[in-house]
């Protein structure tokens, strides 16, 4: 069956289950970008609910990303379990599943992707150098690190000279 154009009257009232793989082409991504490695595999369940269509689910695809520490490639999987969105045919008599599903998975995909967080976890060789540093704790009657002397300090003891005359 075709995802992109689901006859919404063909749907039965007790639902109609989908299970097969769409192919990694779909995401339509540019060859400097994100890459899927393989189809998207999909096991949905559509539901009437009024208006709309109920989908449910799981959805699987793996993604080679580039990691925003050290620009390494790696796999990392994004799986949509449970899966769960609400299709509205917006006065057409098919819905379109297969755009539904792509915007959803590359919606999970990390806005700053790194290597220490794939399907397969690995050191980052950068490490944390560019984390935030970690707050010091401070034990009983400490407070904290000398401060430098700040400008206002400087100013309090500021006094005017004289004029010259």
């Amino acid at each position: 069956m075709d995802l992109s154009a689901i006859p919404v009257h063909d749907i039965p009232a007790d639902g109609l289950h989908l299970d097969g793989q769409l192919p990694a082409n779909v995401f339509d991504l540019s060859e400097n970008d994100v890459q899927a490695t393989g189809p998207v595999e999909y096991c949905i369940d559509l539901v009437p609910s009024g208006d709309c269509v109920v989908a449910t689910g799981r959805v699987t695809a793996e993604f080679e990303l580039e990691c925003a520490r050290c620009l390494g490639r790696f796999r990392r999987r994004i799986e949509l379990d449970p899966y769960e969105a609400d299709l509205d045919p917006e006065g057409k008599n098919t819905i379109n599943l297969t755009a539904r599903l792509r915007e959803d998975i590359l919606l999970d995909l990390p806005a700053y992707p790194r290597c220490d967080q794939g399907t397969d976890p690995r050191q980052c060789p950068v490490g944390d150098r560019f984390a935030a540093p970690s707050p010091v704790e401070e034990g009983p009657g400490e407070s904290g690190p000398p401060q430098a002397p700040g400008a206002w300090e400087a100013l309090e003891d500021w006094e005017p000279r004289e004029p010259s005359s």
